[in-house]
């Protein structure tokens, strides 16, 4: 059995840069992390419906097992196609340039094996995750009192908003999919999946700042050491990186906001026009993790939107428009059913 979860696992994990191959060819990271941004998004357009006409999570997830093998499929199609090589580091600079970035994922690596040897547990497990045993327990999407286990038959509490970022749903999905609990999948499993794709996006971020490889990874071993270091309180980024990345405000703090500021670097080049589509996923995705990403998500694009328009940037508007239509739609479903 055990031999068996961790085959399922890491084939689970394997979905995104698959998923990610016919619509954004990089570097091994970024096809991954723009492969994952479509997975959510694409869960939060089958889940919110679903939860709100009351459908079986058995419904839910399987429903999403099939979109997830078909992406996947077209994905290594695709692949394969394309000559299946895995792009490498040209070895064209002296290996001094690589010194950063080698400091870098040792640091990144030691935060990784604190999520693997440890865990943070506080009063927000009692609801993420007992709402992703419920649904795999009962096989229901946020009708039990997650407190209690007792049957509501009512979107009561928490759960008013919840079920218009069903990130538990998610979580209940992927522990069926990697025969996992969602306990050991969310704090030991998919925390570390979640801090590497939080350090991925900071990684692009800083391709796109700067030219050469000591740059780039003195940006990314900065940026490691500033979480591991200055935690500050519980509500800081690095606190939300480094403690509790699995919940949902969790993974809009680390994930998330970084995502967004790579996707508007990315909407600064002169040939933007397929980024605004990447932008409206975006704001799908961080809708799924919490009411918090459906806010931050619309305010974000808003903010650029408003800039692009001073800039007489106006030809933009449509596809501004169309990139926030997916936070739009969600945060006036919260907004009007809570």
């Amino acid at each position: 059995m055990l031999i068996l979860q961790c085959i399922l696992t890491v084939l689970v994990f394997l979905t995104p840069y698959f998923a990610g191959v016919p619509f954004k060819r990089g570097s091994v990271p970024e096809t991954y992390l723009y492969g994952q941004v479509l997975l959510w998004a694409v869960f939060q357009l089958l889940a919110v419906p679903m939860i709100f006409f009351r459908l079986s999570f058995n419904t839910l997830w399987i429903t999403y097992a099939f979109v997830l093998t078909a992406l996947t499929a077209f994905g290594i199609r695709r692949y394969v196609r394309a000559g299946a090589r895995l792009p490498g580091i040209k070895p064209e600079k002296p290996f001094a340039q690589y010194v950063p970035l080698a400091l870098a994922l040792c640091v990144i690596l030691f935060q990784v094996f604190m999520y693997v040897a440890g865990m943070h547990l506080d009063e927000d497990d009692s609801r993420f995750i007992a709402e992703a045993n419920d649904a795999i327990t009962h096989n229901t999407m946020y009708l039990h009192n997650p407190a209690t286990g007792e049957y509501i038959g009512r979107f009561a509490g928490e759960m008013q908003k919840d079920r218009f970022s069903p990130w538990e749903m998610y979580l209940a999905t992927l522990s069926r999919l990697t025969m996992l609990r969602p306990a050991v999948l969310a704090h030991t499993v998919y925390a570390p999946v979640l801090l590497l794709l939080s350090y991925a996006v900071y990684a692009q971020i800083g391709k796109r700042l700067f030219q050469g490889r000591f740059e780039q990874g003195a940006f990314l071993l900065s940026v490691s050491v500033v979480n591991l270091f200055f935690t500050g309180y519980a509500y800081s980024q690095p606190a939300f990186s480094l403690t509790r990345i699995w919940q949902g405000k969790g993974g809009v703090g680390a994930v998330a906001i970084p995502l967004f500021l790579l996707f508007l670097l990315e909407l600064e080049k002169d040939d933007c026009s397929g980024n605004w589509m990447w932008l409206g996923a975006a704001g799908c995705a961080t809708s799924l993790f919490s009411g918090m990403g459906v806010a931050f998500s619309a305010i974000l694009i808003l903010v650029y939107g408003g800039y692009a328009v001073i800039r007489s940037r106006f030809r933009r508007l449509p596809q501004f428009l169309a990139s926030l239509l997916p936070s739009a739609v969600f945060g006036l479903l919260y907004l009007w059913w809570r």
